[in-house]
């Protein structure tokens, strides 16, 4: 593969069938606490990944004050499920907004979510043009 690259920009290469979750850049831990997820699905097979939360400030993970979200990919579904949240801690931000990109080679597609700690499944156009 060869790909042009300006001095001025760098090519990200992502395999697909990953799952590449993203925020807004912040200077500290917390500095928006409630700042929304960006979800990338890079189609082409089934995917997982786990989310992990904790207060980003604190030892208190080591006493089990933390939480995960399992995340899951079907492709033959087009389906992405966000599991249930395992865990807790008492900065714990209960609802946030996912902004979920579905990426393929034919395009994206863009869903939004308000994700509260139970199971969601959010579904994907199969033929996604761009």
């Amino acid at each position: 593969m060869t790909v042009d690259n300006p001095l001025d920009t760098m090519p990200l290469f992502v395999r697909a069938s990953s799952i590449i979750p993203m925020t807004q850049v912040m200077q500290y831990v917390n500095e928006v606490p409630d700042a929304a997820y960006e979800i990338r699905i890079y189609r082409g097979d089934d995917a997982n990944f786990m989310i992990y939360e904790d207060a980003g400030d604190t030892y208190d993970y080591e006493q089990g004050a933390f939480a995960f979200i399992n995340l899951s990919w079907l492709e033959n579904l087009a389906q992405l499920t966000i599991h249930d949240r395992q865990g807790s801690f008492p900065e714990l931000i209960t609802e946030r907004q996912y902004n979920i990109i579905f990426i393929s080679e034919r395009g994206r597609e863009i869903k939004t979510v308000l994700y509260t700690g139970k199971e969601i499944q959010v579904s994907a156009i199969e033929n996604i043009t761009s």
